[in-house]
């Protein structure tokens, strides 16, 4: 009886992780396509998608900072995306569409 529970279990992990690539693939091919027509983004990667620009601007800053200030400090450090852009924080997020006005510019 435990063997089949450990095999039961197996197959579970095995489903979960292929479920989790292929969500993965879908997402970043899918940005990975939005940067080609040309829609406003900071840099992609195709494995990390944004999340290693995100994690680098939220290392520099408080730990208590609320996720509200990651647009504008994107806006700082990539001026060229402008105040419409698309950011790719899956699996920490879905993806986002973000519009920055007023001083955030």
């Amino acid at each position: 009886m435990p063997f089949i529970v450990l095999q039961g279990a197996a197959v579970w992990l095995a489903y979960l992780a292929a479920s989790f690539i292929v969500k993965l693939y879908n997402v970043r091919s899918r940005f990975q396509r939005m940067q080609r027509e040309g829609l406003p983004m900071p840099p992609h990667h195709p494995l990390l998608g944004h999340l290693f620009i995100v994690g680098g601007i939220m290392a520099k800053l408080p730990s208590d900072v609320h996720g509200h200030v990651l647009p504008h400090q994107i806006v700082k450090l990539f001026s060229d995306v402008g105040p419409v852009f698309y950011v790719d924080t899956w699996p920490f997020g879905p993806p986002m569409l973000v519009v920055v006005g007023g001083s955030s510019q």
